[in-house]
């Protein structure tokens, strides 16, 4: 067993506890990231982020629903951010997984995306919110749940989006390698790779909220990720 696994917290389940490990960061992460990890390379956010539509609409009664299920997010205690020098972490609070068929609006944005929901690999929607003073530390995502050690195969082929459901404010913060993704506007949706290396902090005055949404690509889903046009889509 992983000497990164968060034992004592694991089956919590008022918290949401993140999966990362020795794989999140370091010699493991950088043998398997698309990557370069050059700190001093200039990169260009198109070249390591995909843009695929931005979503226009009113989502505010799927939000406020959402908001009664925020949990805080274990990750303060887990040694691999310790070995890095976090005394502690402030981490970004989520919902558990949605069951987003009960929110319209976000149900519409899952459809557009057209994720498969396999049996063994479920379609998984979080609504994310930062606070001023939280962070996600830098990592590439596994994709993972907490209870396993090994990534799936089916873990190896999901995809993510995230979707901003708010205007993004000063001191909102969204790296992507050496990139900054900022002045979004809610509904702007974003793709990355899962080794893309990538963190999150506010240090600003107001919320950031996100729809965060993880699962089996359909062949729609890789044509929206090649096209990359940024159209508009009404929900």
């Amino acid at each position: 067993m992983s000497k990164y696994k968060n034992n004592n917290l694991i089956d919590d389940k008022n918290k949401t506890v993140f999966n990362f490990d020795d794989s999140s960061w370091g010699p493991k992460a950088e043998a398997v990231s698309i990557w370069h990890f050059d700190r001093f390379r200039k990169d260009e956010l198109e070249n390591v982020t995909c843009s695929p539509c931005h979503f226009r609409g009113d989502w505010n009664n799927d939000l406020e629903k959402a908001k009664v299920l925020l949990r805080d997010t274990v990750t303060y205690d887990i040694d691999v951010w310790k070995e890095l020098g976090y005394a502690n972490i402030n981490a970004t609070q989520t919902t558990p997984a949605l069951k987003y068929q009960d929110f319209p609006k976000f149900n519409k944005i899952i459809e557009y995306l057209g994720l498969e929901n396999v049996a063994k690999y479920p379609v998984r929607v979080l609504v994310f919110r930062q606070l001023p003073g939280q962070i996600l530390p830098s990592h590439i995502d596994n994709y993972k749940k907490p209870t396993e050690e090994k990534i799936s195969e089916y873990a190896l082929k999901a995809v993510r989006f995230g979707i901003s459901l708010n205007d993004w404010d000063i001191g909102h913060y969204w790296h992507f390698g050496n990139a900054v993704w900022q002045q979004w506007h809610a509904g702007d949706c974003i793709h990355w790779h899962r080794t893309m290396a990538h963190g999150t902090a506010n240090v600003g005055h107001t919320p950031r909220w996100t729809l965060q949404v993880t699962g089996i690509p359909s062949n729609r889903t890789l044509e929206l990720i090649k096209n990359n046009d940024n159209h508009e889509v009404l929900i």
